[in-house]
């Protein structure tokens, strides 16, 4: 239940949000209050994935290609 804030927060990021030029966010990066290292959460979907052993489709590959920052104040 302590994880409930956190995922409707998530939540309205992946489905809600949008950035300036009306585009959806594909995840968020966070410092961790554990470690203090930087987190990341992708935002996809089970059907965007392949399992390592298997021939992927190019629809299927999740590829981080380029990647921008937006800081949200």
């Amino acid at each position: 239940i302590e994880y409930v804030p956190t995922q409707i927060v998530t939540e309205y990021f992946r489905h809600v949000y949008k950035l300036p030029d009306n585009q959806k966010i594909d995840g968020i990066a966070y410092k961790s209050s554990k470690t203090g290292n930087t987190a990341l959460v992708l935002f996809y979907e089970n059907k965007d994935a392949f399992n390592s052993g298997s021939r992927a489709k190019d629809s299927q590959i999740l590829e981080l290609k380029d990647v921008t920052f937006e800081e949200i104040t």
